[in-house]
């Protein structure tokens, strides 16, 4: 750039030369060292990820090594392996030795306690495996910790060396092996709720084939209905074992799904009569404002209190409900029907129902305790066989035409429960006997029980003795056929016999759950289509291929009951006095007597197969043969019987179509007798008798109560 002078001027340094130039700094100059630094950047940068990379491989190798490592120490310290290699407690030593690295002389010694070291933690180990039980777990974890295991911190290496949990060892507490006592006396006091339950003098069961209900998968069980209130239950259950402290609300708990609960007037069948009309009696005390509890058991520890409420009552008459027999088109049929009494007649009633219900409860207990008695006490050379017959099963198809369903093919069923003396416990056979004989008749029973006792045989090839336990009804089990089949029991079938009836409407018991159970599975196997059932002979080849394994089925015909009954056609027996009492008949070889009882009795002088003095004894000559009956029938030798009863003291009535409550007119030695029936079944009445006061006839002091035959065919005489 050149610099020019305004004219006439001059700075004295004026140049004759060029002009001066002048060098100003460069832009691109100055961006000189911007580029150096973006390539130390770069450079810096490119090491760094260098670096990154390096560090990355570094760290790979670290973890890979870290890896090896750990499996080689836990190899050390716990004796893994690979697959290949083998895991016995040799191997582990032999591989714990070469790791150390030992002089072969201490090699030897170190060998032996390394090789116990590790078959003690393989066995522990196999034994935890072994098992999947929370208990025996927790015994396993107490015998291998302690205080010296966590004294010395060991808890870890035997965790390692057994599999068992760390924290499981780390609590341990106590050496005590066996299973926490608490647990194990809850379960047994569960069971033994059960059992006392299920005893037959405090529930029965039911004997529907619906009466089934289901308490696992695939598992079903008879209901069992309880008899009493559970607080009563309660009571009873703690004063038999006063040992046991149990609250109320854990005997509830404890109550099994399959056992129901009590209640009276409910919808079930086959109940007692007596039980029953007490318990509506019951319903009719309450009804005026007179406090009763439901179960009319309590009615007799409360007669004195119910006597004097009922003396302030202010209705001058009472209307109660009451089961009588009623004659409904030519027929006798039960209902429940309603009258209406003066209030001092129906004081007068109820003082004496409550007298004989009392005595009517305490021959059903009595019995319900003489047969838990036997059970306790039974013998191994005897059984006791408890039988009854259950509702008949009616042959069902799966699809059937309309005229089949208004034919179907009845099945008799008799169930049987053998109880033995197994090996030091008592055990049980359930037997069942299939029948195409319809008639639940004596001679019936005489037949099964041909086939039954060489079966008792074979369950106690050493049996002796065999106690009989079944209801009472005179057309089948309580009269003088089967009393003539006890005495001639020993020389018929080579053991000797006694027989016992539970009270007149508590029959109850296992055979009515067998029964309903057999039924049950008989119509399960049709519903699925399974098996085609129409009478009692496939009946009875299904019962045998059934999954009833633990049931023994027999097969009588019914040639062979009426066999039986021809036979016994022909035997003329005389009745025995009060047979309508008797709750045990047997029979005394020594003495060639005839032993009865109006309860049973297992003392300690007859459970030794003696009798002791409560017994009452008459002489029986046996029965004789007389061609002449050869074609009397059941009911001709039943008349017999009551006509022969008469010649031995006995009131006779002679009435047709009577029911409960009615007065009637009796002969007795050519005198007229006023009686009330206080019960009847099918045969046989009850009556209580006036005594005869001049022109009168009253109630006696002492109530003069029989059982007498119901002779159908003769004339009526109802006051």
């Amino acid at each position: 750039m050149t610099l020019g002078m305004e004219d006439g001027e001059s700075s004295g340094y004026e140049s004759i030369g060029s002009p001066l130039v002048v060098k100003l700094p460069l832009v691109g100059r100055r961006k000189g060292g911007k580029k150096k630094n973006t390539r130390a950047l770069a450079r810096a940068h490119g090491a760094m990820k260098r670096l990154k990379v390096e560090k990355e491989k570094l760290l790979k190798k670290l973890k890979a090594k870290s890896r090896q490592l750990k499996r080689l120490s836990t190899k050390i310290n716990t004796g893994t392996r690979r697959p290949s290699e083998p895991c016995t407690p040799n191997s582990k030593t032999e591989l714990e030795l070469r790791e150390l690295n030992l002089t072969p002389k201490r090699r030897e010694r170190v060998k032996r306690k390394l090789m116990l070291k590790n078959v003690v933690l393989h066995e522990i180990s196999e034994a935890r495996a072994s098992t999947s039980s929370m208990y025996e777990r927790q015994s396993i974890a107490r015998l291998v910790s302690g205080k010296l295991s966590k004294k010395y911190r060991l808890n870890l290496a035997i965790s390692k060396g057994t599999g068992i949990c760390r924290k499981t060892l780390t609590k341990v507490s106590t050496k005590r092996v066996r299973p926490d006592r608490r647990i194990c006396a809850v379960k047994q006091l569960a069971l033994d709720v059960e059992d006392f339950m299920s005893r037959e003098d405090n529930s029965r069961m039911q004997p529907g084939k619906g009466d089934a209900i289901k308490i696992s998968k695939g598992e079903k069980k008879q209901t069992i209905i309880l008899t009493n209130y559970l607080a009563d239950l309660h009571k009873k259950f703690s004063a038999e074992n006063p040992q046991v402290k149990i609250s109320l609300a854990t005997f509830c708990r404890l109550r099994p799904r399959h056992i129901l609960t009590a209640k009276f007037i409910s919808r079930t069948s086959c109940l007692c009569i007596k039980h029953q009309n007490m318990a509506l009696k019951c319903q009719t005390l309450k009804k005026y404002n007179i406090f009763v509890r439901e179960n009319p058991e309590h009615l007799i520890g409360q007669s004195l209190e119910i006597e004097r409420s009922m003396d302030q009552l202010l209705e001058n008459r009472v209307a109660y409900r009451v089961w009588k027999q009623v004659v409904v088109e030519d027929k006798k049929k039960m209902k429940i029907i309603e009258n209406t009494v003066e209030k001092n007649e129906f004081i007068e009633m109820m003082k004496v129902e409550m007298n004989q219900f009392a005595s009517h409860v305490d021959r059903v207990r009595c019995q319900y305790r003489e047969i838990k008695t036997l059970k306790d006490s039974l013998k191994e050379k005897e059984v006791l066989v408890q039988m009854d017959f259950a509702e008949n099963y009616s042959c069902k198809s799966l699809a059937e035409v309309q005229s089949a369903y208004w034919n179907q093919t009845p099945v008799t069923i008799h169930p049987v429960v053998v109880y033995f003396r197994g090996q030091s416990k008592l055990e049980h056979k359930s037997i069942a006997i299939i029948s195409d004989e319809l008639s639940h008749c004596t001679s019936t029973v005489c037949t099964f029980l041909d086939s039954l006792v060489p079966v008792l045989k074979e369950i106690c090839p050493n049996v002796e003795f065999v106690h009989y336990w079944t209801d009472s009804p005179s057309s089948q089990y309580r009269n003088k056929t089967i009393f003539d089949l006890i005495a001639n029991h020993s020389s018929v079938y080579g053991i000797q016999a006694r027989w016992n009836y539970f009270e007149a409407g508590h029959g109850k018991g296992p055979c009515d759950g067998l029964g309903g159970t057999i039924k049950r599975m008989a119509d399960e196997a049709v519903k699925r289509g399974a098996v085609v059932i129409q009478d009692p002979k496939e009946f009875f080849d299904w019962s045998t291929t059934s999954n009833m394994k633990e049931v023994k089925f027999l097969f009588v015909k019914k040639e062979e009951c009426k066999k039986k009954l021809d036979q016994l056609n022909k035997i003329k027996l005389r009745p025995i006095k009060g047979t309508m009492k008797f709750h045990a008949v047997a029979y005394d070889l020594q003495t060639a007597e005839l032993c009865t009882r109006e309860t049973s009795c297992y003392c300690g002088i007859c459970l030794k197969g003696k009798f002791c003095e409560s017994w009452s004894r008459q002489t029986y000559d046996g029965h004789s043969n007389d061609t002449s009956h050869t074609k009397e029938t059941v009911n001709q030798n039943e008349l017999q019987e009551s006509n022969e009863i008469q010649n031995e003291d006995f009131h006779e009535i002679i009435i047709v179509e009577v029911s409960v409550d009615d007065f009637i007119a009796c002969v007795y030695e050519g005198q007229w007798y006023i009686g009330k029936i206080l019960d009847m079944d099918d045969e046989d009445v009850q009556v209580t008798f006036l005594e005869r006061a001049k022109a009168m006839f009253r109630w006696p002091t002492s109530p003069d109560t029989i059982w007498c035959k119901n002779q159908t065919s003769s004339i009526s005489l109802i006051i």
